[in-house]
Formats: C-alpha cells, structure tokens, sequence
C-alpha cells in the first residue's frame, strides 16, 4: 500500500493509506501529525512526510485509541523530536528523542494496562501530554 499526499489548504496535507487518513501541520519549525494509521504503515508515513519536508516531528496527536488511530505512534515517534532546548555556550539538546503523542486521557487508559496485566500496545506508543 501506497501512501498518497493531498494537499489541503497552505501547509495542511492529507495523507491517505488503507488505514484511513492521517493529516500534517508543516509550521516554520516542525510537523503536526494527526493520526497515525496501522503500524504496519509507519514507514510508509514518515516516508510520504519527508518527501513533503525534512523538518523534525515534534508532535502526533491521536483523536482516539483504535489502531487505525495509533498504530504507527512508534515509528513516527522514533523519526521525530521534542523541542530543543539551548544550553548556553555548552551544546544544544532535545527534551526528548521522541515526537511528543497527545491525546485525550481515555486514550492513554486504553493504550496501558493495569499493574501485572498485558497493555494492547506498546509503551512506546503512548500518549506522553
């Protein structure tokens, strides 16, 4: 499966998968990733984005938890960053190596587990805000 790129108005895309539709922001300094389809396709997705720009991930906001939703949180996480951050006349960091996931607290509560259980997805793949 083929992801395709629509643009949508300015700097808004529709990308379009067998998993639904998941929609980028492009700003001055990063990318907004709504959705992120099945995992199986979150190579894809990254791909598809950087042939749009190569600017850092920094944010991927689920609606909800289906894996249609959330499933590629881990590879487009991985391919993005948080917010640098200056550390005077030393270096510069990143407040995380990761893009940040936001969403809705019930999405995080079906995401996890309870202590001792088996969560349905990875640790990895949960919202962080």
């Amino acid at each position: 499966m083929e992801i395709s790129a629509l643009p949508v108005q300015g700097n808004v895309y529709m990308l379009v998968g067998a998993g639904g539709n998941t929609t980028i922001q492009v700003d001055e300094h990063s990318v907004i990733v709504v959705d992120t389809q099945y995992a199986e396709l979150g190579a894809k997705l990254v791909a598809a984005i950087r042939r749009i720009t190569n600017k850092p991930i920094r944010y991927i906001i689920n609606t909800h938890f289906h894996a249609d939703h959330t499933g590629g949180n881990v590879a487009i996480g991985k391919a993005g960053d948080s917010v640098p951050v200056q550390f005077p006349d030393v270096f510069t960091s990143s407040l995380a190596e990761t893009a940040a996931i936001v969403a809705h607290e019930n999405v995080l509560k079906k995401m996890s587990a309870p202590t001792g259980r088996q969560a349905p997805a990875p640790f990895d793949a949960w919202p962080t805000e």
